[in-house]
């Protein structure tokens, strides 16, 4: 199974036997469970990463803050409080389940403190058991996991990644692109899914930029593609993506303005994914940095001339799909590094030694 068919769930638990345990039962059901052992933690990954996870578990009795005592009211008030803003500022409802070991005679005293909103998505569980929550027993902890990979599986965002577009993120995964790539491939595809329009669609351009940053460096890191010159040298390391680009398309680096230039005398991409790959890296550009070229040629005078739609940053998204797929069958068939490495030469600029 790849990590690409696993739902990620945030949960707040602070039972370390627990946390060692039901991670591996929860695998069974394609959920990986990650712990956190109080909602302060668990809030920080949450909004860091929010796109990312497919579901919320918490239980009951928890610490809100780090040094906090485990309290049942006040930690389910202030917890679902903070989750119902962050998925409104998201855009995004985000389903969150309770569970705790309480039950018996607790249990009126628990369902008391949980809000009726996740009758929208976990109602028929409270039909069918008069509780709102789930209790820390094989068969309801088993419940939960399917009803949570159910209920995953069914948002937009889950199926554009493993289902419409199931290949491109497999793809990402066995070229070893980075993990904030394919969480930024998500948001593209789920702009142009949901027909966002105009400047709303446009403002995640960059993040086409991003993309081909991160497929440069895998083509660097792991794949003897591109040199290593490529990564800048200060701090921020990145990557020259207008020379990667025109090498990929079988142009000399000759322009870059250093000692060194690069070349692949054989091109390894075909000339329409050479355009494309050019296309996005320039557009983008421009588009981030308006003040350093206007006229009829740059991304921005293209967006007014057509009322901002948002077909262009459509298109890029599309174009990147094609570009991934390509890399995958590339390197499918060219998987050493070292061998990849002597498909391309140095030329020296002063004396044209390789």
């Amino acid at each position: 199974m790849n990590n690409s068919d696993y739902y990620k769930v945030l949960w707040v638990e602070d039972d370390q036997r627990l946390t060692r345990t039901l991670p591996r039962k929860a695998e069974k059901h394609w959920l990986d469970l990650r712990p956190f052992p109080c909602w302060d933690d668990a809030q920080e990954a949450l909004i860091r990463d929010f796109d990312s996870w497919d579901a919320i578990i918490l239980d009951a009795k928890c610490k809100h803050h780090r040094d906090s005592r485990d309290n049942a009211a006040e930690f389910l008030r202030e917890a679902l409080m903070e989750i119902r803003a962050i998925c409104r500022e998201k855009g995004r409802q985000l389903n969150w389940y309770i569970l705790t070991g309480e039950g018996g005679s607790e249990t009126e005293s628990i369902n008391e403190h949980i809000p009726d909103e996740r009758m929208k998505w976990d109602g028929d569980w409270t039909e069918r058991t008069g509780k709102k929550f789930y209790s820390k027993v094989d068969k309801e902890v088993e419940s939960l996991f399917m009803r949570v990979k159910y209920f995953a599986s069914q948002s937009e965002r889950t199926q554009i990644k493993t289902l419409l577009y199931r290949d491109v993120f497999d793809a990402i995964q066995y070229c070893k692109i980075s993990d904030e790539a394919s969480d930024m491939m998500t948001d593209l595809l789920f702009n142009l899914h949901r027909n966002i329009e105009g400047k709303e669609a446009n403002n995640i351009m960059w993040e086409a930029r991003k993309i081909m940053e991160h497929i440069f460096r895998s083509m660097i890191d792991e794949w003897g593609m591109l040199p290593v010159d490529f990564i800048s040298t200060d701090k921020k390391e990145k990557v020259n993506l207008s020379s990667a680009a025109r090498m990929l398309g079988g142009d000399s680096t000759d322009n870059d303005k250093k000692t060194k230039s690069y070349l692949y005398p054989q091109p390894i991409i075909n000339s329409i994914l050479k355009y494309q790959i050019i296309g996005i890296v320039t557009q983008t550009g421009e588009y981030l940095h308006t003040d350093k070229k206007s006229g009829p040629s740059s991304t921005t005078e293209l967006l007014a001339s057509v009322n901002n739609s948002p077909y262009l940053v459509y298109g890029m998204t599309m174009n990147l799909c094609n570009i991934i797929l390509w890399f995958k069958n590339y390197i499918m068939f060219h998987p050493n590094p070292k061998e990849n490495l002597k498909n391309w030469i140095v030329e020296n600029k002063e004396n044209n030694a390789h």
